[in-house]
Formats: C-alpha cells, sequence, structure tokens
C-alpha cells in the first residue's frame, strides 16, 4: 500500500513539472516573414521621425496586440521631442494559425533586430515596453554590453510571474497554464475572456480578441521566468509603471523588478484606477490613465536626457582641460 502511494505520488509529481516546463526536448517551430502588404492598416508597425538625430523611443506592444494599441503614447512622445519606432512583433497582427507558430525567442530577436539597427542612428535610446513587451526589452538588454545599452528602459505592467512561487507567495492565474506544457499537445487554442463593448470604450484594444494559442502563451510562461533570473544585470536607468488593481499583472511583479535590479535611476510608479468594468492592464489605452502614464515617461525621458548631456558638458570641459595642461 505504502509503495504504490509512493508511486502514484511520484507519478503527480513528474506530470506536473512536465506540465508546468514542457517536455524536455520541446517543439521547434519556423515562421514565415511578415508579409506586410497584406496586414490592414491597423496592424501595421509605424514610426514618427524627428529632424534631428537626439533621442529615439522604441515601443514594444504586448502580447497578442498591435503597434496601435501605443499610438497614443507614440503621439506624446513625439510632440516631445522624439522620434518614434513600433515595430510588429512575429505572428501578430496576422491569423490565429501564423500566431500559434511564434514564440518568446522570435519576439525576441525581433525586438533585438530593432534595436540594433537604431542605437547606431541616435545619441539617445529608449526602450518602452508594454506588458510582455516590458518583459522583451528587459530580457534583450540584460545581454548587451555596456557601450550598447540604452539610455533608459520603461515598463509598463510587465510580467515576472504568472503561474509560480516567488517572493514568499504562489502566484495561480489559469489552470490551463500550470499545466500548459501538457495541454499545449491536446488543445490548440483557449478562449479568451469576452469583454463588453463599454469595456472596449473604456479600454481600448487592437490585436486577437477571441482565444489565444496555448503554445505561444506557455513560451511565454516558460521565458519570463528566464527574464526574472538575470534581472541584476540591468544597471541603465529603470522607470516601473503599474496599475495597483491590474487583474492580469499583480502590483508585485513591479515590486520584484524594483528589487532585483541594480539600476542607480530607478523610479517606480503604482497607482489604482477607481472602475470594476476592465481588467485594468491596458493603462497605456484606457482613458483614466494613458495620460498619466505618458506623462511618467516624459518626465523620465526628459531628466535622463538632462543627466546624459551634463555629463557630456562636464567630460567635454574636462578634456578640453587635459589638453590645455598637455600644451603647456
Amino acid at each position: 500500500m505504502d509503495n504504490a502511494i509512493f508511486i502514484i505520488a511520484i507519478c503527480v509529481l513528474v506530470f506536473t513539472i512536465i506540465g508546468h516546463f514542457g517536455l524536455p526536448f520541446g517543439t521547434k517551430v519556423s515562421i514565415r516573414e511578415i508579409d506586410y502588404d497584406s496586414l490592414s492598416q491597423d496592424k501595421q508597425p509605424f514610426f514618427k521621425i524627428q529632424e534631428n538625430k537626439e533621442i529615439a523611443v522604441i515601443l514594444i506592444h504586448g502580447y497578442a496586440g498591435t503597434p496601435l494599441t501605443m499610438s497614443f503614447l507614440a503621439e506624446e512622445l513625439f510632440e516631445n521631442g522624439a522620434s518614434v519606432f513600433a515595430p510588429l512583433l512575429p505572428g501578430h497582427g496576422e491569423d490565429a494559425e501564423a500566431f500559434s507558430k511564434t514564440r518568446y525567442e522570435h519576439w525576441e530577436k525581433k525586438v533585438k533586430q530593432v534595436f540594433d539597427e537604431i542605437r547606431p542612428l541616435y545619441k539617445k535610446v529608449f526602450l518602452v515596453g508594454f506588458s510582455m513587451g516590458g518583459n522583451l526589452c528587459l530580457k534583450v538588454i540584460e545581454e548587451l554590453p555596456t557601450y550598447r545599452q540604452p539610455n533608459g528602459v520603461i515598463t509598463i505592467s510587465a510580467p515576472m510571474i504568472l503561474n509560480g512561487f516567488a517572493n514568499g507567495r504562489i502566484f495561480y492565474k489559469d489552470w490551463k497554464l500550470t499545466l500548459s506544457g501538457l495541454i499545449q499537445y491536446v488543445i490548440k487554442f483557449i478562449p479568451k475572456v469576452k469583454e463588453s463593448k463599454f469595456s472596449l470604450r473604456l479600454s481600448p484594444w487592437n490585436g486577437y480578441g477571441k482565444h489565444h494559442p496555448l503554445a505561444a502563451l506557455h513560451s511565454l510562461k516558460i521565458n519570463i521566468r528566464k527574464t526574472r533570473r538575470s534581472l541584476s544585470k540591468i544597471k541603465v536607468p529603470l522607470c516601473i509603471i503599474q496599475i495597483q488593481n491590474d487583474k492580469t499583472v499583480e502590483p508585485e511583479n513591479a515590486h520584484f523588478i524594483a528589487r532585483k535590479v541594480n539600476s542607480i535611476e530607478k523610479r517606480v510608479f503604482i497607482f489604482p484606477l477607481r472602475e470594476n468594468f476592465t481588467s485594468r492592464h491596458r493603462s497605456i489605452t484606457h482613458l483614466y490613465s494613458r495620460d498619466r502614464v505618458a506623462h511618467y515617461i516624459k518626465r523620465f525621458i526628459d531628466d535622463v536626457c538632462k543627466q546624459f548631456d551634463a555629463y557630456e558638458m562636464k567630460s567635454a570641459s574636462w578634456k578640453s582641460e587635459k589638453n590645455k595642461d598637455e600644451e603647456t
């Protein structure tokens, strides 16, 4: 009897571990290049270029979203003097089948590619990511050498923990996520919670609205865990924005990021939304929060740029004095 209980316990443990992490050999998928000509206008990547080459801001949208969700923030930043770039992540903006074939590494590769193209062209470059986009921004800069780092990073409702254990707490969002490593081979799509028309007016959304591809969602769950393991490598100025009563990403995620990074300059803005009609997650489009979010981001970018310019002036002055001393 005891042996039977022990065997059952071992089987349950193995099932749970594989259900959470997936099979050890995984499944490799190849994706085709995005056919931008086939996309509707509201799914297209966009950019707004200033005449000068001073400041560039790269805006990374969230899971299942599109660059359009970043359009309000893009307008605010452009009016504030920055050039803005909002790429479309692979699989997003296309049909559900294309989305189901993409993984976290594909989205990460796209962010790296865009950053590598823009970094040499501008004096100051900032990365701004919403939700999964924030996690991607942190993941990308963790591996960059110091001389190629952005001048600052802004995360908005960035997840570090979905289902799992961290900081002495158990985080449990959805049982399907708990066992997604196995369920993904049986169930291809899981339904998304339907939103009311009023909710969508209050918190606009552009992206997949009916269901989530479980394999892509599992890839996100596993890789955000990898990001949080290396947060200590991050030393650039960081701004963290979070809705206190967000139903999708709990505020503990913001505290976790703030505690783990080694940025000397870091700001954390956490505030509530006083309504009960939405998930209170899409703070970048929500009519009650988007102005406040844009204000925090503009102020952070302005302050970091002033510090950068002051350092450059001081450095130039020091070099000039050194040259004079050498001449004499």
